[in-house]
């Protein structure tokens, strides 16, 4: 019975996250040609310095490059409150009733990509942001910081895309808040997994869909998370970049907060940067529900601010 009873935790821990892996992996992976020679590269900004010549024998053929700076093949959210961008905003919150700067640096660096047949492409990719808030009313005391990196596989194929990530997420309050407030840390660690699937047919809109569930973590027993969310470029036919304004939901819900839903706004407009994938957004940003800063992750917070985000 108590195997029984394991297998079935397990089961309705992990079902979710294969469920999605096992979607996003089915097109890519259906049969392909039996033998391709293939080139393999390792350069630089496009410039290849060193090739080799490579034979596959197989089901699946791959050829890849070693490329910092490619534009990513799943790009981050622009209305999560913990993506990988790197942003600054400046917010009215009742967090603790005053007005916060919310500085963010976020980067999502693409170092090895390769192709399958077919038009599937893959990217291993490594996630870093650092998300902070200061307390502008307090003497600029810093609040709390999220510190979220790992890794990533991202795919493509046509409209659909798929990211697998490992995640170390951990939260810290500033010792000059403690001080002035008074209130102890709460010890939040946690290693995820999690797989984010999107839709987006064409410049104008994009869908997603994502399943994170806790490997390990110190404050809660309840480790399911999901989260969806939509953007939509209104006028994209417009602008020859695609870009231009915009509007952009985010929905999470979470298994530590009983599944209450944070909702997150953004109405934003975006400017090409230099190289593709690259954009610079001025924002007005909207919360409500429990608190992104996961030291406050039992807290209803709601705000409202003004912000720049880049994708670098």
């Amino acid at each position: 019975m108590m195997a029984t009873a394991s297998g079935t935790r397990a089961n309705r821990k992990f079902g979710p996250i294969l469920g999605l892996v096992l979607l996003c992996l089915h097109g890519p992976l259906q049969g392909r040609d039996s033998t391709v020679d293939g080139q393999g590269w390792l350069g630089l900004e496009g410039e290849p310095i060193l090739a080799e010549r490579l034979s596959y024998h197989g089901d699946v053929h791959l050829a890849g490059r070693f490329l910092p700076g490619s534009p990513l093949v799943f790009p981050p959210f622009r209305a999560d409150p913990l993506g990988f961008r790197t942003q600054i905003r400046l917010i009215e919150s009742n967090l603790t009733g005053t007005r916060h700067v919310a500085p963010s640096v976020g980067l999502a660096v693409p170092f090895y990509e390769t192709s399958a047949p077919g038009g599937t492409r893959f990217q291993l990719t490594g996630l870093f942001a650092g998300h902070t808030r200061f307390d502008l009313e307090q003497d600029a005391d810093l609040v709390a910081t999220d510190w979220r990196y790992g890794g990533s596989l991202m795919a493509r194929r046509g409209p659909w895309s798929c990211r697998l990530d490992l995640l170390h997420i951990s939260s810290h309050l500033g010792d000059e808040w403690i001080k002035r407030v008074g209130r102890p840390r709460t010890n939040y660690v946690s290693e995820s997994a999690a797989v984010r699937v999107a839709w987006d047919p064409d410049s104008r809109l994009r869908l997603y869909l994502s399943v994170e569930n806790a490997l390990r973590q110190t404050h809660t027993n309840e480790t399911l998370g999901l989260a969806l969310g939509a953007e939509v470029f209104v006028l994209a036919r417009y602008f020859p970049s695609g870009l231009g304004p915009y509007l952009a939901g985010h929905l999470d819900s979470r298994g530590e907060i009983d599944h209450r839903i944070a909702v997150s706004g953004v109405l934003g407009y975006a400017f090409p940067g230099e190289a593709p994938g690259r954009s610079l957004d001025l924002q007005i940003v909207y919360h409500n529900g429990p608190s992104p800063v996961r030291q406050f992750f039992e807290t209803i917070e709601t705000y409202v601010g003004v912000g720049i985000a880049l994708d670098l």
